[in-house]
């Protein structure tokens, strides 16, 4: 049967095709990329959640102020006049274990209680200053729940360990480009007061002389480069 023109060319570029041998394309040359931009849009994102958690946790903060509840645990063992009006009295507060234990420990050396009356009532003394503090630790502890405040301070406590690690991978990153040490020693100029007093690391470091570590060590090497 003979062949039709129609398929005899697609056979001849089929051919050609094949036949064709293959060119490889020059190589494009790949920009590097400068890790240090990446760490400061991290850090960015981190502070604001941390802001933003912030804000959350002052809404809630004057709710658990609406209860009375925004206090340390306490349990009164006296009252004193000291600060106050002629006649009048304010009651004093144990606010830890410890410091319970601290005036048990003085009743006892004062030697009035040394008699079996007296040691028992010091002993049912500071059971029931014990229990008045547990007791008010529950409290303040249900009013955090049912405010909302507890679940606002466990985001805050979590935005917070997560912008330090962000900062300190930030300020540890070391800018491969010119850009990028000016970037890096702009975002560290705008973050200088949340830096002050800040220690980061495993080594508790210091978080301005970690980031003039790290922007000596970059313009060193890039000066280096240029020359």
């Amino acid at each position: 049967m003979a062949k039709t023109t129609n398929e005899l060319t697609r056979r001849a570029v089929i051919g050609s095709i094949v036949a064709t041998p293959f060119i490889a394309l020059p190589a494009i040359a790949t920009v590097e990329v400068d890790p240090i931009f990446a760490a400061i849009e991290a850090h960015n994102l981190a502070y604001a959640a941390l802001e933003s958690a912030c804000d959350e946790m002052a809404v809630y903060e004057d709710k658990l102020k609406a209860t009375g509840y925004d206090r340390q645990p306490r349990v009164q063992y006296g009252k004193s006049s000291i600060g106050c009006e002629y006649g009048q009295f304010k009651p004093v507060y144990h606010h830890s274990v410890e410091e319970i234990e601290e005036q048990m420990q003085c009743f006892v050396q004062s030697g009035l209680y040394s008699g079996v009356k007296g040691k028992a009532f010091l002993n049912d003394k500071r059971e029931s200053m014990l229990a008045g503090l547990r007791a008010d630790e529950e409290a303040i502890d249900d009013a955090k729940r049912r405010t909302g405040y507890a679940d606002a301070n466990a985001l805050y406590l979590r935005a917070s360990e997560a912008e330090i690690d962000a900062t300190n991978t930030v300020l540890r990153t070391e800018p491969t480009t010119a850009a990028g040490l000016a970037a890096l020693c702009d975002h560290v100029a705008k973050r200088d007061g949340d830096l002050r007093g800040l220690e980061i690391g495993e080594d508790a470091e210091d978080a301005l002389s970690v980031a003039l570590h790290t922007l000596a060590s970059a313009s060193h090497r890039l000066a280096v480069q240029i020359v």
